[in-house]
């Protein structure tokens, strides 16, 4: 009797359940910039990763706004956040070409695309130089700020075209656009209406605004004006500040000033104060008409003095009212000025000074 072979008596071992090979494709549409791409994992063309990360990635960083590049000319926008990033790094200058929300997607110099032209140094309404930290031009009073929403492209309302409509439809149209304020690309601010919506019309009209995207507006338009309004306060403020200084300024210096100091009198005071120094020794030896009045003493000089310094009011001029303080003072230094002869010199003083404050613009 033989003995069973027990290699060949074990039972077989159960079949394992393989999965089924997945097809790999053998290209790929570049979800980037749209080329089909041999390399199932990354572009031929743009270097982009097909990974779920890198996608997700991609996602982020897209938005309304667009950099002209002949190498890769299907990519995808950015958001205004990568658009300052790319500003920043160097890689778009004044003469990059760029569109986006604030040029109605229309190609247009980065220089002059409001809300990016700051960030390389001008300004998009007067190309004066600016720096990226300004909320305006100091120039013209352009606003520097832009709507970062992504979801914003920025476009304007659609309009019906000459053989689109009848003259009168057209028209109308036309006449709603110009009522709602419409300005173009290069004077754009947030805060732009929908457009009109003609059911009748083959031309498919722009969807409406949300309701928080509207209030979103608002709120930046307000805060934009109540920033103005203070920077105008400001302004007012020291402007006053500095005109009142000026009147200080001018009231002090015009009464610590001696009067023999004014245009035209500059001679009259050198006489009078200083006889005997013009040079000309028959003018130094004749004597002025207060000398005269001086010899005859001071009970008799005031009377004399007073008809002449009322002669000089009458007349109202600047000159004359010079003149008469000068005779006024003058008495006064001899000690023959009573105290009206006082009131009527500070009355005189107080009107020069009135009158050099009226003279300042």
């Amino acid at each position: 009797m033989t003995n069973p072979n027990p290699i060949h008596d074990a039972p077989a071992p159960p079949a394992r359940d393989r999965p089924a090979p997945t097809p790999q494709p053998r290209a790929i549409v570049c979800p980037y910039c749209g080329v089909i791409s041999g390399n199932t994992a990354r572009c031929d063309a743009c270097s982009g990763r097909f990974d779920p990360l890198s996608r997700q990635a991609t996602q982020n960083a897209m938005g309304p706004w667009f950099v002209r590049d002949e190498t890769n000319p299907t990519l995808p926008g950015c958001s205004y956040d990568t658009l300052v990033s790319r500003i920043d790094l160097g890689k778009i200058n004044s003469a990059s070409v760029v569109r986006g929300p604030t040029t109605r997607q229309f190609w247009m110099l980065a220089k002059r695309v409001p809300g990016v032209s700051h960030l390389l140094g001008f300004c998009h309404a007067c190309q004066a130089s600016v720096s990226p930290e300004q909320y305006a031009c100091t120039t013209c009073g352009a606003v520097f700020q832009v709507d970062r929403d992504r979801q914003h492209l920025g476009l304007g309302p659609a309009r019906l075209l000459p053989g689109q409509g009848s003259p009168e439809r057209i028209a109308a149209f036309s006449q709603a656009s110009d009522a709602a304020g419409e300005r173009p690309s290069w004077t754009w601010a947030s805060g732009d209406g929908a457009a009109p919506v003609d059911h009748a019309s083959p031309v498919p009209a722009s969807p409406p605004v949300s309701t928080d995207l509207k209030l979103k507006r608002l709120e930046r338009s307000l805060s934009r004006q109540t920033a103005m309004s203070r920077l105008l306060m400001g302004v007012c403020a020291v402007l006053l500040a500095a005109v009142f200084v000026v009147s200080v300024m001018s009231r002090s210096t015009g009464s610590s000033t001696p009067p023999a100091q004014e245009p035209g009198l500059a001679a009259v005071g050198a006489e009078e104060r200083a006889p005997g120094t013009t040079g000309n020794a028959a003018e130094d030896a004749s004597p002025t008409p207060i000398d005269e009045l001086g010899s005859l003493g001071a009970e008799p000089e005031w009377p004399a003095v007073r008809d002449r310094v009322m002669t000089l009011i009458a007349q109202g001029s600047s000159e004359s009212l010079s003149a008469g303080v000068l005779e006024l003072e003058a008495l006064m230094r001899r000690g023959g000025l009573p105290a009206e002869g006082v009131e009527l010199l500070e009355r005189l003083r107080t009107e020069m000074d009135d009158g050099r404050l009226r003279q300042i613009p």
